[in-house]
């Protein structure tokens, strides 16, 4: 049974970590949550799916570990999400990155998962789900080690101006759902229907 507390825990680490998912302006987020055991992960994550479904965003539980119970999530809206994979250049790269069919957002999901889960290199492709121009995504995968453009919620390595205003405005989006939920807003006020 998960307590109230360790809900209202997760929630603000939802809150803090996917504002601008919640808010609209960003396809996804993911991030990494430490539950104190497999209980309050299964039961947190199913809380937060009802409260969030409501307004067509979703959370999807990437990767799990059964003893140190860290998870990685990914909280995403749908059919933003089926849109940006469904650009012929993003099909053509998720191909030449191995995906066999790349036609659904279901089937680049569990591909990542299962690249997650079966390989030590981390599947780098999964920014263009987060929202990542292409570009940047290409650019990172074949030289992660330069420092590109500007950073923010991803290393840009073109349009530089349009990246540094984005990732400014999700800086706003944090800065504002952080306050408003600590001052009592609740999630599901939070999360904007689009």
């Amino acid at each position: 049974m998960i307590t109230i507390k360790q809900h209202q825990i997760f929630e603000a680490e939802i809150v803090r970590q996917c504002a601008p998912t919640l808010a609209g302006i960003k396809i996804a987020n993911l991030f990494t949550y430490t539950f104190s055991c497999n209980e309050e992960c299964f039961n947190a994550i199913s809380s937060v799916r009802k409260i969030l479904s409501d307004k067509s965003i979703y959370i999807e539980l990437l990767k799990y570990n059964i003893i140190s119970h860290r998870a990685l999530l990914l909280v995403y809206r749908k059919n933003s999400l089926q849109k940006t994979l469904c650009n012929y250049e993003t099909q053509d790269f998720l191909r030449e990155q191995g995906f066999e069919s790349p036609a659904s957002y279901q089937e680049v999901i569990e591909e990542l998962v299962w690249r997650l889960n079966n390989s030590s290199v981390f599947p780098h492709e999964i920014g263009l789900l987060l929202g990542y121009p292409l570009e940047d995504v290409k650019a990172y995968m074949a030289t992660p080690h330069s420092p590109g453009l500007c950073s923010g919620c991803w290393k840009a390595y073109s349009n530089p101006e349009q990246a540094q205003y984005y990732f400014e405005k999700c800086h706003h989006c944090v800065n504002s759902y952080v306050e408003n939920y600590l001052r009592g807003m609740p999630l599901e006020q939070l999360a904007v229907a689009v």
